[in-house]
């Protein structure tokens, strides 16, 4: 008897001794997930800081305008605009209405008149289109944006 309890505290050890091991994995996993999201910039699940900016859509609720009141280039912009809404609010406006007229994000352009006069709101938005229709998503037609303007002296 005396052997079979030892036997058995001996299982015991080993079981506790496993428990150790796999917390300890689980908690290194932990902590170097955390790492890899601190070093990343993430800060929550709708933030990041990407270039100085907010990089998260902004969220524009207003409607967009109807293509219909627009003619040409501008009735194009505002088709995109209705077209692929979730895209534009994912750009930042290199015109900087954000801080002119508290646009939200490009796709705020076209919720008023302000993307039929302004060519950058414009040539952005038939980018994306373009961009998008090639198969790309929001970020990465965020980034090409981002990199085109960044490289044509516009900063946000």
């Amino acid at each position: 008897m005396a052997k079979q309890g030892k036997t058995s505290l001996k299982r015991k050890a080993k079981s506790r001794g496993k428990v150790m091991v796999i917390l300890a994995t689980l908690s290194v996993l932990v902590v170097a997930a955390g790492v890899v999201l601190i070093r990343s910039g993430v800060q929550g699940p709708e933030r990041s800081k990407a270039a100085g900016r907010e990089a998260y859509a902004r969220k524009e609720t207003r409607p967009t305008l109807a293509p219909a009141l627009f003619v040409g280039k501008a009735a194009e912009a505002y088709q995109v605009a209705r077209g692929i809404p979730d895209v534009l609010d994912h750009l930042y406006c290199y015109c900087q209405c954000d801080k002119h007229f508290g646009h939200k994000s490009l796709l705020s352009c076209f919720a008023d008149s302000h993307g039929s006069n302004c060519d950058i709101c414009m040539e952005e938005a038939l980018e994306a289109s373009r961009l998008h229709a090639q198969g790309a998503n929001a970020t990465q037609i965020r980034d090409h944006i981002d990199r085109k303007y960044a490289a044509l002296g516009h900063h946000p």
